[in-house]
């Protein structure tokens, strides 16, 4: 387990989170679907420093693990990416409170403490992507596995297909409308 500490003295009395996240946390369009209160866990598409990779947000165990197709096994990279993702670690916990997440749930209620993180790694039988521009594509691929099964599938030979197969669906899609 990853974890950079992350300064947050007084930070749920002093951030305001904006209206429209408020609006996402409580389900309240429809595009967003449910409550945060009624599911387990929330998968978040996350770029950084032009990188994408999921984190899958898990409300239950209030833990996040990030799914990351260019992780490796060395323990710098591993240090980077895990300080990269903190704010994540210690936002979620501000929006939790200020939207009273923890008021509409059974859930323990959480100190200003960052949730735990964790990167993960080849053990965990995620490929690798072996190029510098297929991390998008991993990305959707593990939200996709995610969703239908928890284990995940994607390998880098299946990303040309996936490409095309995304294509056609989003055209033939805005062809109907």
């Amino acid at each position: 387990m990853l974890h950079t500490s992350f300064p947050i003295e007084d930070a749920r009395s002093t951030m305001e989170i904006l209206d429209k996240l408020q609006v996402y946390v409580e389900g309240e369009k429809l595009t967003y679907g449910k409550k945060w209160e009624d599911v387990d866990f929330i998968l978040a598409p996350c770029n950084v420093g032009g990188h994408w990779m999921v984190a899958k947000i898990d409300l239950v165990r209030w833990a996040i693990k990030v799914v990351d197709s260019a992780r490796t096994l060395d323990v710098k990279d591993n240090e980077v990416r895990a300080a990269q993702m903190t704010p994540l670690t210690t936002i979620m916990l501000i929006i939790s409170h200020q939207a009273g997440y923890f008021n509409k749930t059974r859930r323990k209620t959480r100190d200003l403490t960052p949730m735990p993180l964790e990167i993960h790694l080849p053990k965990a039988q995620v490929h690798r992507q072996d190029d510098s521009v297929s991390c998008g594509m991993f990305m959707i691929g593990y939200i996709d596995d995610i969703l239908q099964s928890e284990s995940i599938k994607v390998k880098q030979n299946m990303i040309a297909n996936m490409r095309r197969q995304y294509a056609l669906e989003i055209f033939s899609n805005s062809c109907e409308s």
